[in-house]
């Protein structure tokens, strides 16, 4: 290695001898080194006499001689001198100049800073040396895992975690030895190195990201140990602290609903099915399962089918009631209004970080997407969607992009009307646009755009 190196060289040797030559001379005289090979046991014809070494000599045996030489005395020696009509010969150039004694205690205090320079110059360089041992080994496991050798990549994360303790960047392998952990399905050992991950979160929003993976991995391997009291709570911790990883939080919301009605735990599930019935895909499939389970959620919760009914005849007519005119005495209520998500100080400290990241504008379509979660899952849908319609207009433009886009919208029109009404007329006008199926403007399917109605756009 090469921080090695530097230690058997003698090198530490030759950085603390010019930190002492460094420390020792004025600041003013100090401008320049003249190093000889020659060295300080052996005679030279070629060396200048003692009394001319300049204000110190740092010498040793073997090792190469520095002259401390002002930068006036330099220029002097070259045969110029830069006064005011003056001139000197070169005589008076090699004239030799009084050396100047310090106290013992002032020496000391010249020498002082230079030793800490050069130790900082030692310890620095060491440092980087690490750093870069312990990245370069990071990355092999990285490769191993993308290999799907999940057996080596373990054992390569965990021997990590051993020969790096003090490393700073060390819960990236810890998430690592987590991950291919529960690939391996040992479960506690993957719930044990998630669990050190958490430990290293500095409240900013980059690591955050590793957070959200780390607290959906402990879940996933909670639920792996039946354990799944703590996988619920793990799972919510994921959508609801970090919501803008939404990788993460939307998967996490998938795996509460499949869980809760494996399990059949209907009565406790009813902000389950809230954030499912909000995030979830809105093709026609996964919305009947999602209606379903906010039903059977409603019903076990209420013990009857009062609220059931009114939320199913909600996603039939929508506000207006059966007749089709607000304000009149069949008008419905959005009952998702008032079921509650699970709150706590905690999780308002780890939202304080992210809402004050995103509070800017930010250009890039992949930071609208995050920015949009952040505010559907925190119950601001219509901010949401203000957000996925700027998103909308910078998506890339192949397949993926532009349904990832659409299913965006289509998901905060969901959350902020409480039904599929809106969505669908979306989905219409972006076909046909305003004038309708038959492509005719002034005629009875004339289309309007519902997004630009509830954002009061005109």
């Amino acid at each position: 290695m090469a921080g090695a190196s530097i230690f058997r060289s003698g090198a530490v040797v030759h950085l603390l001898r010019m930190g002492v030559a460094y420390g020792s001379s004025s600041p003013t005289a100090l401008l320049t080194f003249r190093v000889s090979s020659v060295p300080s046991t052996a005679s030279s014809p070629g060396r200048l006499p003692a009394e001319r070494m300049g204000s110190l000599r740092a010498a040793g045996p073997g090792l190469a001689s520095c002259e401390c030489v002002p930068l006036r005395s330099v220029s002097r020696r070259r045969g110029a001198f830069r006064g005011k009509g003056t001139s000197r010969t070169s005589e008076d150039n090699m004239a030799p100049r009084p050396r100047r004694e310090f106290p013992m205690a002032d020496r000391r205090k010249r020498r002082f800073p230079g030793m800490v320079i050069a130790a900082f110059v030692i310890l620095g360089w060491g440092r980087l040396t690490v750093l870069a041992d312990f990245k370069s080994e990071l990355q092999q496991a990285a490769e191993l895992y993308g290999q799907q050798k999940f057996e080596e990549a373990a054992a390569a994360y965990k021997k990590l975690t051993s020969d790096y303790s003090q490393e700073p960047g060390l819960y990236q392998a810890y998430q690592r030895l987590a991950d291919a952990s529960f690939q391996l399905k040992r479960f506690q050992d993957g719930a044990d190195a998630a669990g050190k991950v958490l430990s290293y979160d500095d409240g900013t929003t980059a690591r955050q990201t590793v957070l959200s993976q780390a607290v959906f991995t402990l879940a996933k391997c909670y639920e792996g140990l039946e354990r799944y009291d703590d996988a619920q709570k793990a799972f919510l911790k994921c959508a609801l602290w970090y919501p803008w990883c939404h990788w993460n939080s939307v998967r996490a919301i998938e795996h509460l609903k499949g869980m809760n009605t494996y399990r059949q735990r209907y009565g406790e599930s009813l902000a389950v099915a809230k954030l499912y019935f909000w995030a979830c895909s809105p093709d026609d499939k996964t919305m009947a399962e999602a209606v379903e389970f906010l039903t059977k959620a409603l019903h076990a919760a209420d013990g009857n089918r009062t609220r059931t009914e009114q939320f199913l005849l909600f996603q039939k007519y929508g506000p207006a009631g059966p007749d089709g005119f607000v304000g009149t005495a069949d008008d419905l209520k959005n009952i998702l209004d008032d079921i509650p998500l699970p709150d706590d100080p905690e999780r308002e400290a780890a939202l304080k970080v992210s809402r004050e990241y995103y509070r800017w504008d930010y250009p890039t379509y992949d930071q609208k997407r995050k920015k949009g979660y952040l505010l559907l899952l925190t119950s601001q849908p219509k901010a949401a969607l203000a957000e996925f319609v700027k998103g909308y207009e910078t998506a890339p433009t192949d397949p993926t992009g532009v349904k990832d886009a659409t299913d965006d919208i289509l998901k905060a029109l969901k959350a902020l009307t409480g039904n599929l009404q809106a969505g669908q007329r979306f989905l219409a006008f972006q076909k046909y646009g305003a004038a309708g199926p038959d492509n005719l403007a002034g005629t009875a399917d004339d289309l309007t755009d519902p997004v630009k109605e509830l954002l009061g756009e005109p």
